[in-house]
């Protein structure tokens, strides 16, 4: 593996000029070519090492291709997506898994981080949130789609969160 890809600094993501190596696990094939479109827009950043129809396939080839990332379906023929994530991550520890799927229900996202994975893209915004989510997980951070992390703000308001004592105040 390439290792960290980027540090913060202020809170900012800086790309360290390392190649981020990606494999692609997902029965859509139009979905894994339009995403191999989108790395290749960013020819320096991101390479598309691997390509799989389904989560066997590609567990068998990631100690040969070595990814940085996995971005991977759940719902595909044969090992889901959600128990192939828990899978790599026993067995690829330096391996980030990202969901990538359709299904934006918390029951979903909820599983996929239990089962390991550094984060969860929705398929509707996998062409704009690509390049924000594979740089976030590759230094270590967990990432939510936008639309998703916005409902959980949402479900957790954090008003009046400056005027409450914390624990240790109490």
């Amino acid at each position: 593996n390439g290792g960290t890809k980027g540090t913060k600094f202020n809170g900012e993501l800086i790309q360290n000029n390392i190649m981020i190596k990606v494999a692609l696990v997902d029965d859509n094939h139009d979905l894994r070519e339009g995403l191999q479109i989108v790395m290749k827009e960013h020819p320096t950043e991101f390479e598309c090492i691997g390509s799989f129809s389904d989560a066997e396939s590609a567990a068998k080839k990631i100690p040969e291709i070595k990814p940085d990332v996995v971005l991977m379906d759940i719902t595909m023929p044969g090992l889901n997506g959600l128990d192939a994530a828990a899978r790599m991550a026993k067995e690829f520890p330096d391996v980030r898994v990202i969901i990538l799927s359709m299904h934006n229900n918390e029951e979903y996202y909820w599983r996929a981080l239990k089962a390991g994975a550094a984060g969860y893209l929705l398929k509707k915004a996998a062409t704009t949130e690509l390049e924000t989510a594979l740089q976030r997980v590759v230094c270590g951070e967990i990432y939510l789609s936008q639309e998703i992390s916005a409902r959980l703000v949402k479900k957790f308001p954090l008003q009046g969160i400056a005027d409450r004592k914390s624990p240790l105040e109490q």
